[in-house]
């Protein structure tokens, strides 16, 4: 269901930086009609609430005017809220800068004032080279040329028009424009197709590179980048080549830092980008290489993101979290990430306070795989029950999985009766759909572990329940659910009368 007006100005409200909400309301006290600021007040009640609560708001400030014409006041209160915005924003990014500097110059033109005009669009031009906007040079440079016509300095009579300024840049902004539009359709193919997708989508795949090769060199840094994310992306979901992906998306890393004004400009691109090829490198177990883009995310959580929203900001410290907890998880520095879990959980917490997402429920479930190889089993069971918070339509893959890890964990304390219980409601939960082998097998040595009595006839179910699991996890294009948290450590940690994370280790050699 659609969100209401009241919520979406609660949301805004809520998403604004601080030093954004403080220009809110020095625009705020602009506008005071009698003794009271009334717009302030409904500002600071929606500011102050974690959940919606109009009728608290009316019953609280009754005596008000704005209480009795809520639906106008708030929407006065979006109105002011966007101008204020506009102007705050107005000089925040070269982008904002050359859009006013073009304003300006169209302004002053207009007026005769052609040398201010000049200068401000010269601004404006800069502006835009530094971060490669090659759509905003067009629209300078057109205004340059109107401006030209103003004072009658037209161009060289013999010159070629091909070499026109405002047409080598809509060149430029054709060949950007041009690669993002392969890109899209090679997004479309893998959402048609899915990973792998088959003959069909190798073919499609292969005639957008044709496409891309055909207008070789590429120019811009922005067509450049493009083409390194089509290719990687090429690489992961249509060759299933992951390590080639990790190289394209390395060198594009180094397309987007290589120029600073460019990656601020792209600052969310180069974020998502840090994180997933950091993923990468610590799965692939270059921790080395890892490390350094953890700390790029931990910086800009920190330091460069005073400008962020609330929310842009929580969602860069959950991919530094991520990151954290899977270098722990695959180095095996469990002890040196455990003083820090409390932090970690508290950023987690604040971070899924009002969106619940599936990176969060990934890092929850993390959490609990720490926790359980330290041996803090009431704690991983704590953190486990807290995913079932999470709708069904965000990661049903880990929701299942806490349910089985929660039985696995339950055996380790020796709960009989709650096993029972669990592994009954899973059969109930799975009655009449088809049940992946590695469910099957875990739910059956559930059901048969405290039956069996220990020794030879519980190795015995161990050991058949470790020989299909193995196999099973062998088998080409299969995904195994279990295998999220290791089942198969699991059962050899039975066998060997060892651990699940000595186990863990030994698979990872």
């Amino acid at each position: 269901m659609s969100r209401g007006p009241s919520e979406d100005l609660h949301a805004l409200i809520h998403a604004l930086t601080q030093a954004e909400k403080r220009y809110v309301k020095i625009e705020l006290r602009k506008h005071v009609v009698g003794d009271v600021n009334q717009s302030e007040l409904l500002f600071d009640a929606l500011a102050g609430q974690d959940q919606l609560d109009e009728a608290a708001i009316k019953k609280r400030f009754a005596k008000y005017g704005f209480a009795k014409r809520l639906p106008e006041a708030k929407r006065e209160l979006m109105l002011v809220i966007l101008r204020a915005m506009r102007q705050f924003n107005a000089e925040r990014s070269p982008t904002r800068r050359g859009v006013s500097a073009l304003q300006d110059g169209d302004f002053l033109r207009l007026r005769n004032q052609f040398r201010w005009a000049e200068r401000r669009l010269n601004e404006a031009l800069e502006e835009a080279t530094l971060i490669h906007n090659h759509a905003l040079r067009v629209m300078v440079l057109q205004s340059m040329s109107q401006l030209a016509r103003s004072t009658e300095s037209m161009p060289e009579p013999s010159s070629s028009p091909a070499d026109d300024p405002i047409v080598q840049e809509a060149l430029l902004l054709v060949e950007t424009a041009y690669y993002d539009a392969i890109a899209d359709r090679l997004t479309s193919v893998i959402r048609r197709y899915g990973k792998g997708g088959g003959p069909v989508a190798k073919a499609l795949a292969a005639d957008l590179v044709k496409h891309g090769e055909a207008r070789f060199p590429i120019v811009t840094p922005s067509g450049q980048n493009t083409w390194l994310r089509f290719l990687s992306a090429k690489a992961l979901f249509i060759d299933n080549d992951p390590e080639t992906s990790l190289r394209y998306d390395r060198s594009r890393l180094d397309t987007l830092e290589r120029d600073e004004k460019f990656r601020v400009a792209n600052v969310h691109e180069w974020v998502n980008l840090v994180h997933s090829v950091a993923l990468r490198l610590v799965i692939l177990r270059d921790f080395a290489s890892a490390r350094p883009l953890r700390d790029k995310l931990y910086h800009h959580w920190q330091e460069g993101s005073r400008h962020l929203s609330p929310a842009n900001r929580m969602a860069v410290a959950s991919q530094y979290l991520n990151i954290e907890i899977q270098l722990a998880l695959h180095s095996d520095d469990l002890e040196g990430l455990a003083p820090r879990i409390p932090l970690l959980d508290k950023i987690l917490t604040e971070h899924e306070r009002e969106n619940l997402t599936e990176l969060g429920i990934a890092i929850l479930f993390n959490i609990a795989l720490i926790e359980m190889a330290l041996g803090k089993f009431k704690e991983a069971l704590r953190r486990l029950s807290r995913i079932d918070d999470y709708p069904s339509s965000i990661r049903d893959d880990i929701q299942v999985a806490s349910k089985l890890l929660r039985i696995l964990v339950h055996i380790d304390l020796e709960n009989e009766s709650v096993v029972t219980s669990l592994v009954r409601a899973e059969r109930r939960r799975l009655k009449g759909k088809p049940i992946d082998l590695d469910i099957e097998i875990l739910l059956s040595v559930a059901s048969r572990y405290f039956s069996t009595a220990p020794g030879k006839a519980r190795t015995k179910v161990l050991r058949e329940a470790l020989e299909k699991i193995e196999q099973f996890y062998e088998t080409p294009s299969i995904e195994a659910l279990t295998a999220i948290f290791e089942f198969r450590a699991w059962l050899k940690a039975k066998l060997n009368r060892s651990t699940w994370r000595t186990e863990l280790r030994e698979l990872s050699k």
